[in-house]
């Protein structure tokens, strides 16, 4: 037999596989079936130089797609290759049981892989099920040819539309946090007993010192907070104030990136709110600023401990800044800005899939979870929807993210805590509160609600849980008042249970400092690169009737004698663990 009749047949037999080369319409793939997100892991499709030898790695495509339409954008990552994201342009064609995809796709770099050039690859899928996909790939990674299986999934659009958006005008601001044309309603707002009390409250906090040093400089905040005064008074003199502090912070870099994105993030709010009231030099001088560290932030650094895995909230507090800063430079010039929106978008999602669980436990413990919330990623969340028309909370973890803490929380009267896990044993504040309310889905409002009220509303404190001052600009927006607050008992009951991450907490009622709230961490998932992880599975947590019976220590170092951990050896308490039955 000659070699072409080989090859012949070898090409004939693989057409047969994926589905013969004249399918009948029966077996021609519905365009429908491709429509959402789709996420195809090409084997092999990368390689790099370990010990002189090229060493293959996975790399996972991402596409959006409406039936059989696809954006033109595709974007790739592939961790064990490096942290880098990588953008690349799509084609697709149908031939019956054939999806083909022709993908030329950048190879970036990372600050440790300096690796980088050209991919192009030619793929052929077939529908396996309802939402799977399965196929083989050939191409080029800078001319050296590569070829393997393919798998994917389609998944439901994460991102949600929402109604009665209005696409941005030109040099529209202020955007991060509301519309110019939401302003009049805003100032006859501040002239009713709760816009007085958020407006007290907001002095108070500008009163406090500014730090433009520490793990949370707040410099940036502040001149946020005093740009928000300025336009709800229509006071030039606070726009002068927020202009010194803003170059105060610019002028004052955090030491590590941890530090400089909250830096970054106020300067944005900042940016954002006083764009109206300083001149354009000065609004240039601060958007060139804002511009080189957004690079930066998505980048990342080779040293001074930068932790780019999605899990890390190193990770999580950079690119949330990222992609503010981002969101208040779209469509003022810099070509980059889009594509550092999109890694900061990509590098939020990530740590949404795998740094919080499907109910907003974080992994790396109470403190490094909240932190990065209310300072950046809950910012970044409400300026996606609001520059942007669309929302990323719904269907992902971050709509459980506060309702788990109303789960969780004890207390009365703003005076809240919670049996924490994790390295520090601090409680999450009303500044979480403040600054989320807004992300909230309506389903669970009711019940955060009246949490809320309870605390830190006219039926609580009166403080609104406004800690830093650039909250009271969220509570003031995005205060729901149309919302009938509900005991979350009533909402999504007594039990909650974060199945990913192995976490379960009970609860007998929400009163008051006496309630029972018990918890147990069974640490179903430890992900791969966050910075803390503890000696915890099968953790927990009693406290009841104003005491705390079951609890941790004060700190921990990492070690099992912080814990509270049910007769386990430290070395399995490490580790992860299985569930193996549930009754509530």
């Amino acid at each position: 037999m000659t070699n072409n009749k080989i090859l012949y047949l070898i090409t004939a037999s693989f057409l047969f596989w994926l589905g013969g080369s004249h399918p009948s319409p029966a077996e021609m793939i519905d365009p429908a079936m491709l429509s959402g997100d789709i996420r195809l892991i090409l084997k092999r499709g990368v390689w790099k130089t370990w010990e002189g030898e090229p060493v293959d790695q996975d790399i996972t495509l991402d596409l959006v797609c409406d039936a059989n339409k696809c954006d033109r954008e595709v974007w790739g990552f592939a961790p064990k290759f490096n942290q880098a994201d990588h953008q690349g342009l799509l084609q697709t064609s149908q031939r019956g049981r054939l999806w083909n995809l022709d993908v030329q796709m950048q190879i970036y770099p990372d600050p440790w892989q300096s690796l980088a050039g050209q991919a192009d690859y030619d793929i052929q899928v077939r529908l396996h099920d309802d939402n799977q996909l399965i196929g083989t790939y050939s191409g080029t990674v800078n001319d050296q040819p590569v070829k393997g299986e393919v798998q994917g999934i389609i998944r439901p659009h994460w991102s949600q539309p929402l109604a009665n958006h209005r696409p941005l005008r030109p040099q529209e601001h202020p955007r991060l946090i509301f519309r110019p044309d939401q302003l009049p309603q805003l100032r006859q707002q501040a002239k009713t007993p709760r816009g007085e009390a958020i407006l007290a409250q907001l002095q108070r906090s500008l009163d406090q010192p500014i730090y433009y040093d520490g793990y949370v400089p707040t410099g940036g905040y502040h001149a946020a907070g005093y740009c928000f005064l300025s336009l709800i008074q229509q006071d030039q003199a606070a726009a002068t104030t927020a202009w010194q502090i803003t170059i105060n912070s610019m002028n004052q870099p955090g030491p590590r990136l941890l530090e400089h994105s909250t830096v970054v993030a106020g300067v944005a709010l900042a940016y954002d709110l006083c764009y109206p009231a300083w001149d354009e030099e000065q609004v240039q001088q601060v958007a060139d600023w804002l511009a080189t560290q957004t690079a930066l932030l998505v980048k990342g650094t080779a040293g001074d401990g930068w932790n780019p895995n999605p899990a890390s909230n190193w990770n999580a507090r950079a690119r949330g800044a990222a992609g503010l800063a981002a969101l208040a430079l779209l469509e003022e010039g810099d070509v980059e800005t889009r594509r550092w929106l999109k890694i900061a978008e990509r590098n939020i999602k990530r740590y949404l899939t795998i740094g919080i669980g499907d109910r907003g436990f974080g992994s790396e413990g109470d403190h490094y979870s909240t932190e990065p919330w209310f300072l950046t990623v809950m910012s970044f969340l409400q300026a996606y929807q609001t520059v942007l028309g669309e929302e990323l909370v719904t269907r992902s973890h971050a709509a459980w993210f506060l309702p788990q803490y109303v789960t969780r929380m004890v207390g009365e009267d703003g005076e809240v805590a919670i049996p924490s896990y994790g390295r520090h044993r601090l409680s999450p504040t009303g500044s979480m509160f403040a600054v989320g309310l807004g992300i909230v889905p309506e389903p669970l409002l009711p019940g955060v609600m009246w949490f809320f009220n309870r605390h830190w509303g006219r039926n609580g404190d009166n403080s609104f849980g406004i800690e830093l001052p650039h909250e009271a600009a969220y509570i003031f927006a995005e205060y729901p008042q149309y919302v009938t607050p509900q005991n979350p008992a009533n909402v999504w009951g007594r039990v909650l249970v974060d199945e990913q991450k192995g976490f379960f907490t009970f609860r007998n009622q929400w009163r008051d400092k006496n309630d029972f709230v018990t918890s147990i961490y069974v640490k179903r998932e430890k992900p791969r690169g966050g910075h803390w992880s503890f000696p915890d599975a099968g953790s927990f947590r009693i406290w009841g009737l104003g005491g705390r019976w079951a609890t941790a220590g004060s700190a921990s170092d990492g070690t099992q004698k912080d814990e509270n951990v049910v007769l386990l050896p430290e070395k399995q308490a490490g580790n992860e663990a299985q569930l193996t039955g549930f009754l509530s």
